[in-house]
């Protein structure tokens, strides 16, 4: 549970003290508690307890929730897909593309190996309309690589050591959608600029408040609520009050049906 909280706690942090919403994928620092500091490499105060934000210890980047355990150990991966889950999990949440929703229309398929789908992903047209944007991106991830699965040592630190391997094994450079990055302090930095960031924590705070996903006729209250964003400097609260301050969510429209 106090894994699980990491990241979410560190979101809260954020909003609560008025920083800007893109400190999410910027930090450097996280927050834990008693128990992850005993066990997480953190400068965790020794007599400390409760929740307290913290700093990593094994040389991981400077990029928010981009560099948790929390998250990574809730999006995990294996030899064959590396990464790829943990890049489309990142469009989903923080972009709002979610491309395992996706229709795929695959052509003729004569891979029985894994080398041989490997081999699609990069240059198959039904694969690369998805995969040209995840490859870049998981190719950055490699930090977090486990050589050995369910070692405890592998799963709790970061490899620093690693990160080139995501660009030879996947065989594309690090991006994020055809911007070059390099390594996770860019990668985050790069999509806290990217509009569609700002634009998808407007979505995601009205979704909650609404208690339904925005539809069509939404479209120019989003892009509002997101200018109430934009122009605070990137702070949720004044967000969350132009929300609830709106027609649709005081005026009965979380009753209709």
């Amino acid at each position: 549970r106090s894994s699980g909280e990491e990241p979410l706690r560190l979101m809260a942090r954020v909003v609560t003290e008025n920083r800007p919403w893109t400190e999410i994928v910027t930090s450097d620092t996280t927050v834990a508690n008693e128990i992850l500091g005993g066990i997480w490499p953190l400068d965790y105060p020794q007599d400390a307890q409760g929740w307290q934000e913290v700093r990593w210890t094994d040389g991981r980047p400077a990029a928010g929730v981009l560099v948790s355990n929390g998250l990574w150990w809730r999006y995990t991966t294996n030899t064959f897909n590396q990464n790829r889950t943990r890049a489309a999990a990142i469009f989903r949440l923080l972009i709002c593309e979610d491309y395992l929703a996706r229709p795929v229309s695959f052509g003729e398929l004569n891979s029985s190996t894994e080398d041989d789908q490997a081999e699609m992903i990069l240059s198959d047209p039904y694969c690369l309309a998805c995969h040209s944007a995840i490859e870049p991106v998981a190719a950055s991830l490699f930090g977090f690589w486990v050589a050995r699965q369910y070692s405890a040592i592998e799963m709790t630190r970061y490899h620093p050591e690693r990160e080139p391997l995501g660009p030879e094994l996947a065989g594309v450079d690090t991006s994020w959608f055809g911007t070059p990055v390099y390594g996770l302090e860019e990668l985050g930095l790069t999509i806290a600029a990217d509009p569609r960031f700002g634009r998808c924590a407007t979505e995601t705070m009205a979704r909650a408040l609404w208690a339904r996903e925005p539809q069509v006729e939404d479209v120019s209250t989003i892009a509002e609520l997101h200018q109430h964003l934009l122009d605070s400097d990137m702070q949720i609260k004044p967000l969350l009050l132009a929300i609830i301050a709106d027609p649709i969510y005081r005026a009965g429209g979380l009753t209709q049906q």
